[in-house]
């Protein structure tokens, strides 16, 4: 991969990320990663997985959007990357090249795992990144593992019983709140007119900002966004599920889990404040919104009231968060007003002790078989199949 071959860099910025890279990088890497392991080691809790933390930590203080998106592949060249890769690996799957432009939303496209043709079950996946990393191979192996293998059940090879669109929105700084959520709701809205695909046929869900915008899809579904280039969605039964992983809620970072995780996650208060301010910012509509009461964008910094219906439009809801990460707290916040606000939801809560922000698409790119995985697997089957136990979970 070329460098700056993803986002063209001014010779200015260019310039900025040397500085960067040579001269802020060397102090804050061992800084984070050494205390990372500390505090680690302090709670009794596995030191490996703590040392890329810190090293991931370090590229979200030191790095600028732009930059970030300068080393990394876009998501259509991760995409086009791990589709041959898995052909190779696993050819029996019938995996292939599988893209298309969303209607409505021509800048954002689907990236299909398994056979939307012959499918009968479908998950709209959104990829987390702070709404500006692009797309990584553990969003795609999370989805392959957990939905198109786990829920298969069809005895012909290359057929799937599960299709999974992963949705390539535009991304910060360029494009901000409400574009992804424009896209979201036109990809919504695309795959309810696919045969077999109907609500109860179909969850969606995210990591991180992908769990975000998965909360302002249910919040389009309760109460339709007003804008130009999206329609109501005029469910016909619920949603047969949503997922929400390490989910970014509210912008607030005082206390709780921001405390008391505050040098050990990936994510910090100060990188939460800062990604805030370049997806929410005051030339957005949110600052409006919210004093309007309309939760669209962050739903927990609006009242709960703003659930209210949510049984209408999901069957069950899936939140999922580490111990030791910032947002916890408004993961358990999320779950605490749903099952309050909508108590004909079937909501579960699992928390990971030994995990912080986002461990998931790490299990699956390592193949793991670790509890974040394990879970969602355990919840996507449930969901898919047989509705008895749904509810468990803390």
């Amino acid at each position: 991969m070329a460098l700056f071959g993803q986002s063209a860099l001014t010779a200015r910025e260019k310039a900025d990320l040397a500085f960067r890279l040579a001269v802020v990088t060397p102090f804050q890497l061992p800084l984070n990663v050494i205390r990372c392991l500390i505090i680690a080691k302090s709670r009794c809790i596995p030191l490996l997985p703590y040392a890329t933390t810190g090293v991931m930590r370090t590229i979200l203080q030191v790095l600028q959007p732009r930059q970030v998106q300068a080393l990394v592949p876009s998501c259509i060249d991760v995409y086009t990357s791990w589709i041959p890769a898995k052909q190779k690996a696993l050819p029996a799957l019938g995996l292939r090249l599988d893209t298309e432009s969303v209607p409505g939303s021509p800048d954002a496209s689907l990236f299909w795992i398994g056979n939307r043709h012959t499918a009968k079950k479908f998950v709209l996946h959104f990829h987390g990144g702070a709404f500006y990393v692009p797309l990584q191979a553990g969003h795609l192996e999370w989805c392959l593992q957990a939905y198109v293998q786990a829920c298969n059940t069809s005895p012909s090879p290359g057929e799937s019983d599960v299709a999974v669109a992963v949705l390539d929105y535009s991304l910060a700084p360029a494009h901000v709140y409400p574009t992804p959520l424009i896209q979201a709701i036109n990809a919504l809205q695309h795959l309810l007119t696919i045969p077999n695909c109907t609500p109860s046929t179909l969850m969606i869900g995210g990591d991180s900002a992908g769990g975000t915008l998965a909360a302002q899809l249910l919040g389009h579904l309760l109460h339709p966004y007003p804008h130009p280039t999206t329609a109501p969605i005029a469910l016909s039964e619920p949603l047969a599920g949503a997922f929400l992983v390490s989910p970014w809620l509210s912008g607030s970072t005082a206390g709780g889990s921001f405390d008391t995780n505050a040098y050990i996650d990936v994510v910090t208060a100060d990188i939460m404040a800062g990604v805030t301010q370049l997806n929410f910012s005051a030339a957005t509509p949110w600052p409006a919104e919210r004093a309007a009461g309309n939760g669209w964008a962050l739903p927990l910094d609006v009242e709960a009231k703003w659930l209210d219906g949510l049984e209408r439009v999901v069957g069950s809801v899936y939140v999922t968060a580490g111990e030791q990460e910032v947002l916890r707290d408004q993961a358990v916040e999320y779950v605490k007003r749903a099952r309050e606000r909508a108590p004909g939801v079937e909501v579960r809560l699992d928390l990971f002790a030994d995990q912080a922000h986002d461990f998931l698409p790490g299990e699956a790119q390592a193949g793991e078989g670790g509890p974040a995985m394990t879970g969602m697997k355990e919840w996507a089957r449930g969901v898919f199949g047989p509705r008895d136990g749904l509810a468990g979970g803390k």
